[in-house]
């Protein structure tokens, strides 16, 4: 299975899953959720509402479902959100970014995801 991992820096992860979610990525009712900080643990559920899983609270937390999962967590002082997708998922919304040789320069940069 191929797939590829999208980096985003800062508080973007809404903006990441609002983006996955017109691609069809969280199809209700399949898709789950967990959260973490150093206090708490929301265990796994089935996402009802999104916002929960953006608290400021949160350390770290995982939304996924069938084809794509996002992650959102804290490093350092920032956050950052990745996209994880399966190449089955993107198909019929692949962009140019996907097609791009592993050497181009916009693939070797840090955090040189597109979305």
């Amino acid at each position: 299975m191929k797939g590829y991992v999208l980096s985003f820096k800062g508080e973007r992860g809404q903006e990441v899953f609002a983006a996955g979610e017109r691609l069809g990525f969280w199809p209700a009712g399949a898709t789950w959720w967990f959260a973490w900080n150093e206090l708490e643990i929301h265990l796994p559920a089935l996402l009802v509402d999104p916002g929960s899983a953006f608290d400021a609270r949160w350390d770290a937390a995982r939304i996924f479902a069938g084809a794509a999962e996002l992650r959102w967590e804290r490093q350092g002082r920032e956050r950052v959100a990745r996209l994880l997708i399966e190449d089955e998922a993107t198909t019929g919304y692949r962009t140019d970014w996907c097609r791009r040789p592993q050497n181009h320069p916009s693939r070797r940069k840090r955090g040189g995801g597109c979305l």
